[in-house]
């Protein structure tokens, strides 16, 4: 897996502009207070997610328990319903993809959730994953893409990579591989044992599908935490935000845990994936032709729990990311 070839402009902290802007106004935020509240007192997601931007797909993998393989994970949006799966998958160290739990895994209303407040349940998957038929609303030129996680992979195994979210494609007229589409995986900054895992972005171009690296990999270490990633890309320069609470800090009542959010700035080339095929939650696509080993279509699943997975059409702004985290993890000023 080769590096993106496009220089990172930036990597930075969100900075006080930010901060006081957002958090010390939380009461005057109108996707905060009580009119877009559930009737708990607690923020609906559903509400808080569609005033940030042109949401197209909001899947909360809030399903209870014993819904069935094959079920509905249902688009809070109506449109974009996807269904629950599961699939062997063979670990293979020639592409740097973790085997899955054998049967594999996928566990539905699993307690605690990673929004910060009860009840609350999410999917729990290790080779269970959610794959969602294609559209074009969800493969958008500009774009943005948000999901809260928790990584709860065996931490000695070193050189795999683990997909959270994936729409990718290959372009029939250049050969197999995918080269169109975005993708958010955890992994090493190369494949080679005692690299720290990375929360990685990957985008297609047409030509190739590669990581866009950070000039401070350390900011986006993966954190065995709940966590919000976010994705956002305007048609030149793309984003990538990184949140998790402080490990001494108490998100419920410390606004300074937004000094962890941290954002990947540059200018990349990208083309979405329009060749029809689907979005993937939990599991990746094959990325090289495959070799001599068992033939696998999808690798790299994912081993923890996942939630509250949004689709946008437009490039949301820092506030926007901002006032998502403030909403998920309850943070008040």
């Amino acid at each position: 897996m080769s590096p993106w070839y496009f220089l990172v402009a930036a990597l930075a902290v969100l900075a006080a502009l930010l901060l006081f802007g957002f958090v010390g106004c939380v009461g005057d935020d109108p996707t905060l207070v009580s009119t877009e509240n559930q009737p708990d007192g607690n923020p609906d997601p559903t509400a808080t997610a569609e005033k940030k931007g042109t949401l197209v797909g909001f899947w909360q993998l809030q399903e209870p328990a014993g819904t069935p393989i094959g079920g509905t994970a249902a688009d809070a949006k109506g449109l974009h319903d996807g269904t629950y799966k599961t699939q062997q998958v063979t670990e293979d160290d020639t592409l740097h993809s973790p085997g899955s739990a054998s049967p594999p895994t996928l566990n539905l209303g699993v307690p605690p959730g990673l929004l910060d407040y009860i009840p609350n349940t999410s999917m729990e998957v290790n080779g269970g994953y959610v794959e969602v038929p294609f559209s074009p609303t969800l493969n958008s030129a500009a774009f943005s893409v948000v999901a809260l996680a928790q990584p709860e992979w065996d931490r000695t195994k070193l050189g795999y990579y683990y997909c959270l979210l994936e729409s990718s494609a290959p372009v029939p007229a250049v050969g197999q591989g995918k080269r169109l589409g975005f993708a958010i995986y955890a992994g090493p900054t190369t494949p080679d044992p005692g690299q720290p895992y990375q929360w990685q972005v990957w985008l297609g171009d047409g030509a190739s599908f590669q990581r866009v690296p950070a000039t401070k990999p350390s900011a986006s270490t993966v954190e065995f935490n709940r966590t919000l990633l976010a994705v956002t890309y305007d048609g030149t320069k793309l984003k990538f935000y990184v949140y998790y609470p402080g490990s001494d800090a108490d998100p419920t009542s410390k606004s300074s845990d937004l000094d962890n959010v941290t954002v990947i700035d540059t200018k990349v080339a990208f083309m979405p994936n329009l060749n029809d095929e689907s979005l993937f939650i939990g599991m990746g696509r094959s990325l090289f032709p495959l070799g001599a080993g068992p033939p696998q279509d999808l690798l790299y699943p994912f081993n923890g729990k996942i939630q509250n997975v949004a689709v946008y059409q437009n490039a949301l702004q820092d506030s926007d990311v901002a006032s998502l985290v403030l909403a998920d993890f309850k943070i008040t000023s």
